[in-house]
């Protein structure tokens, strides 16, 4: 339990830093993320397929999981 507490106060710590951050250069940051995440959408892909032949092909969850580079830009726009 003190574990998620930890984690509770570090996740307030970083809401408390980022309610003073400007909007502009958060703005850039999430662009520069999900561009990142673009270009790097064949590497997720792979290893999101190594992932799921770990998984119950039967589970519910696999759908949910799966992604496809489609997914993947649906999620960075």
């Amino acid at each position: 339990m003190m574990e998620y507490c930890n984690i509770f106060e570090e996740a307030a710590d970083a809401a408390r830093y980022l309610a003073g951050v400007d909007n502009e250069k958060i703005s850039r940051t999430l662009e520069a993320v999900a561009d990142a995440v673009e270009d790097a959408s064949n590497e997720i892909v792979a290893a999101n397929a190594q992932d799921l032949s770990r998984m119950n092909p039967d589970s519910p969850l696999r759908d949910r999981l799966l992604l496809t580079p489609e997914r993947i830009a649906g999620i960075a726009s």
